[in-house]
Order: C-alpha cells, then structure tokens, then sequence
C-alpha cells in the first residue's frame, strides 16, 4: 500500500509537467525528488528520478524507459491521493468524534452507514470532510498527521520488543 501511495505521488508531479504544467509551480514536489542529471529537463525524463523515490530502489533500464507508457491523461494519481487524503481525515474524524477506543462501538457503524454509505456516489469529497467533522476541502495534512503517528506507534511496539 506504502508503494502505491508513493507510486501515486511521483506521477501527480510527472503527469502535472508533462501536460505543460511549468516547473515553479511543481516545485514543491520536485524538490522531494532528486536533483535530475544533465539531459533530465524534458518531461518524458521526469519520471524516472521520481519513481526512484517512490521505489526506493534502482531502475534496470528496461524499467526506466515503462514511464513512456504509463501516462493517464485523467490524472487517475490524482484521485488517488485525494482519496489517500480522505481515508486519512476519515479514520482521524472517526478517531476524534468516537475516541480512540471506540472503532468498534455500534455508534461508528450508525455514522458511517447513514452519513458516509447510505448517499452512495451522491457526496464529493469536500461533503465527507465537512460530514467528518472538517472544513470543506481534502486536506493532506491530516492523512500526514495520521501517518506520522501510526509510524511513532509502531516505533514505541518495535522498542517494546
């Protein structure tokens, strides 16, 4: 899953400079990724560094040159990690309306089916943060917040054993 949300990440920043998206207003990401070698200024050589990162590990070059291919002019990485977001502000919405404890009480199960399941395809992701108890925009920062704890509890279970 880690791979994949990495994966989904690289090709927002690839996919954003490849339909003309200027390089100062992707910065921010392409300032996670390595610094690109001489010739890697074309978007069709953007790809490679970022999969590296998303990887964490070498290309073989056959595998460097798949990103020819892999190009979603629906920007599907994009709703991908909009959806990432979302499930990280739900299971942190669940976790402050309900308490920590409490994923298994009925009442969770009640909220989620009639506010979040019963709309079916009805609610944008800006209604499901607003019904989880935030403002109405998919916000990263708590998918990041969640993320950055979940990885400080399995740390205190790794230095318990």
């Amino acid at each position: 899953m880690m791979y994949l949300r990495r994966y989904a990440f690289a090709k927002i920043a690839y996919e954003l400079r490849l339909h003309g998206r200027p390089l100062e207003q992707i910065a921010p990401a392409l300032a996670l990724l390595p610094a690109p070698g001489p010739g890697e200024r074309r978007p069709a050589r953007a790809l490679p560094p970022a999969l590296l990162v998303a990887y964490t590990f070498e290309l073989n070059p056959d595998e460097a040159q798949a990103f020819l291919t892999d190009v979603d002019e629906t920007f599907y990485s994009a709703d991908y990690a909009r959806a990432f977001a979302l499930a990280g502000m739900m299971h942190e919405g669940i976790r402050k309306r309900f308490r920590r404890g409490l994923v298994r009480h009925p009442a969770v199960g009640k909220f989620l089916k009639e506010q979040l399941f019963a709309p079916g395809t009805a609610l944008a992701s800006e209604d499901v943060a607003e019904r989880l108890g935030f403002p109405r925009a998919v916000d990263f920062g708590a998918a990041a917040a969640r993320a950055q704890r979940l990885v400080a509890e399995a740390d205190e279970l790794e230095k318990a054993k």
